[in-house]
This record gives C-alpha cells, sequence and structure tokens, in this order.
C-alpha cells in the first residue's frame, strides 16, 4: 500500500475540514476524488502534503506502510509525494527558472539538471522554453498555470501525485495531453490522486476507483459508473 489514509480528522482555523476520511491508493493506481464545493477534498489534499496549517487531529496517514504525521511538506515531498494546486499563486520577481533552481537545491537535486526537466516537459504542452526566463506564474492564463506546475512534477522523482482540478482552465487538445502525460508516468508505477469537477479528464484514463466526499466525509467509493450517476442527478441522492 503506497498511501492509507485511515479516519483523518483535519483542522483549519479552529474548524474541522475533514472528519473521519479514509482512503487507500497503490503503486501505479490512479484514484478520482469528487463532491460537491466546499465538501473538504483540498483540504484533504492540503494535509496529506503537509501543509501545516492544516492540522490532523485524528487518525494516520500512512505512505509506504508509514506514519507520516510528523513529518513536513518539504519531508513528504522527498518521500516522492506531490500536490499540483487548484491555484497555483505567482511571484513576481523571481523568474520561473530560479525556482525551479531552487526546489532542485531543497531536494538534493542537480538544479541545471531539473532545468532541464522542466524544459522538456513544458515542450509536451507545446510550450516555449522562453516560459522559464519569465517570472513565475506572472501573467500566466490558467492553463498555462496548469501546464507549468505539471512539467514541475514530471521533473521530479515522484511517487504520489496529488492533482487538485489539474483540467481547469485547459482546453480539450490540452486535457488530452495532459491525460498521455499521466498514463505514461503511471506505467513507470506513479500513483495519482485526482480531484475534479470537470470529468472530461477521466474519460481519458484508466480510473481505478472514484472516491465521493460530502459533508467533510467521504461517503463512498465505487467504480467510474458512478460518474454518469453524479451528472445526472447530482450528490444529493449519493
Amino acid at each position: 500500500m503506497l498511501l492509507k489514509v485511515e479516519n483523518l480528522t483535519v483542522r483549519h482555523n479552529q474548524k474541522d475540514l475533514v472528519e473521519q476520511a479514509n482512503l487507500e491508493i497503490n503503486k501505479g493506481e490512479i484514484k478520482a476524488l469528487i463532491g460537491p464545493n466546499g465538501s473538504g477534498k483540498s483540504s484533504l489534499a492540503y494535509a496529506i502534503a503537509g501543509r501545516p496549517d492544516y492540522k490532523v487531529i485524528e487518525g494516520n496517514i500512512f505512505y509506504n506502510g508509514k506514519s507520516i504525521n510528523n513529518t513536513t511538506a518539504s519531508e513528504r515531498a522527498k518521500l516522492g509525494i506531490y500536490l499540483m494546486f487548484q491555484s497555483a499563486p505567482h511571484i513576481d520577481g523571481v523568474r520561473v527558472r530560479d525556482v525551479v533552481s531552487s526546489i532542485a537545491s531543497a531536494l538534493n537535486r542537480d538544479p541545471a539538471k531539473m532545468v532541464g526537466k522542466v524544459e522538456k516537459a513544458m515542450g509536451f504542452f507545446n510550450m516555449d522554453s522562453q516560459f522559464l526566463s519569465r517570472y513565475f506564474n506572472k501573467g500566466f492564463s490558467g492553463g498555462e498555470k496548469k501546464k507549468l506546475d505539471f512539467s514541475l512534477l514530471e521533473a521530479m522523482d515522484v511517487k504520489l501525485a496529488i492533482l487538485d482540478e489539474p483540467d481547469s482552465g485547459l482546453d480539450m487538445d490540452s486535457i488530452k495531453l495532459m491525460a498521455d502525460r499521466i498514463k505514461s508516468m503511471q506505467k513507470k508505477g506513479i500513483a495519482f490522486l485526482i480531484i475534479s469537477h470537470q470529468y472530461k479528464l477521466f474519460d481519458y484514463l484508466d480510473i481505478d476507483s472514484v472516491y465521493i466526499m460530502k459533508d467533510k466525509r467521504i461517503v463512498k467509493e465505487a467504480g467510474t459508473d458512478i460518474l454518469k450517476q453524479v451528472e445526472e442527478i447530482g450528490y444529493a441522492n449519493i
């Protein structure tokens, strides 16, 4: 078992945003996490990735059989956990190349090699290498931010990729390209937890199962047939 979330309760700003959540992902699996707005999906993702202001109040996050509750976000990144943000920030005055180099240094990687890997990954999305010289996400479209974030993911030694609405802002061709990259990484044993309100990306992937989150809790795990059911009747009767 690569990741096991067991009876997890997460608190942020004095409020419990996730309650008694259970979730499992094996190496090379793709799991979908869906649910209404405000149900706790992103909060669960933040907790798994180790965001410090999202506190685990109860339960455990096991990674490769060991609890990582008390590890930092940086330590989890070194273990191979990557969180692709729902809305990545921009950093005015700091170039993409410098951010990549800083990440490489923090992970004890060669900065020049990582910049090269990011440039190659950007090429899959038809992004010009000049993006490396631009300020990080400054003036980027929503789709360009997603493509850059995914390119960073491809350049790292990731074992578990948590993608929070990776398809928002992408056109249909870019969604297909992202699906192709995910499938390529999956063949290498990389696991994915994908959060989305749009199911077009899922149409191009072999999803192992779908988790549904409502009112802070994961209420159901099902096959991909549940996606059509949600599209037709919503979440109210699930």
